[in-house]
């Protein structure tokens, strides 16, 4: 006879499964985290805590996604920020690190988004391959909205406007 949990236990006893030696969590069960397995896990427990500090482990999950960040800030250059890796990283690490506790990460954050939109020529925000649709460009497309629209929106950084502006014109005129 198969017991029937409700959703949020389900989720809870499957991510109970990818549980490492660390008290972190794997993408897969029995597997070592990862900075990557550490946002997912985090966001998987943001949305079914109604107040996440409570979670029992949340802190050392978010130690660990903030160390990951960290060592992002020392390596942020022209070559990372075209890797659709980092930045897929980058935006989580940010996503998750401003949900957690945004007035304590405030400054790091803003530290890492200035540094990357510094390496944004506005002559160059968007390249032809992004704007004509060249498969894999629209992430790169979307980790530059984001980067500045989290500036503008966030931070009320000024230098983001310009640069927010062309973003959306360029997509509006190249738009099928």
């Amino acid at each position: 006879m198969q017991i029937f949990l409700n959703p949020k236990k389900k989720i809870y006893h499957q991510l109970s499964r990818h549980l490492d030696d660390n008290n972190l969590y794997g993408l897969t069960p029995k597997n070592k985290s990862t900075a990557f397995s550490n946002v997912f896990s985090y966001f998987i427990i943001f949305f079914l805590e109604k107040d996440i500090k409570n979670y029992k482990n949340i802190e050392l999950i978010v130690e660990n996604i903030e160390l990951t960040f960290r060592n992002q800030l020392k390596n942020i250059n022209l070559s990372n920020i075209n890797s659709k890796e980092f930045m897929q990283l980058f935006c989580f690490n940010c996503s998750a690190l401003y949900s957690f506790d945004s007035p304590y990460y405030s400054e790091l954050i803003f530290s890492g988004l200035e540094r990357i939109v510094s390496y944004y020529q506005t002559n160059n925000l968007l390249d032809h391959k992004i704007l004509e649709g060249k498969p894999g460009s629209g992430n790169f497309a979307m980790f530059k909205g984001v980067v500045i629209s989290s500036l503008k929106f966030f931070f009320n950084f000024d230098k983001s406007n310009a640069l927010l502006d062309e973003w959306i014109d360029k997509h509006l005129q190249y738009m099928n």
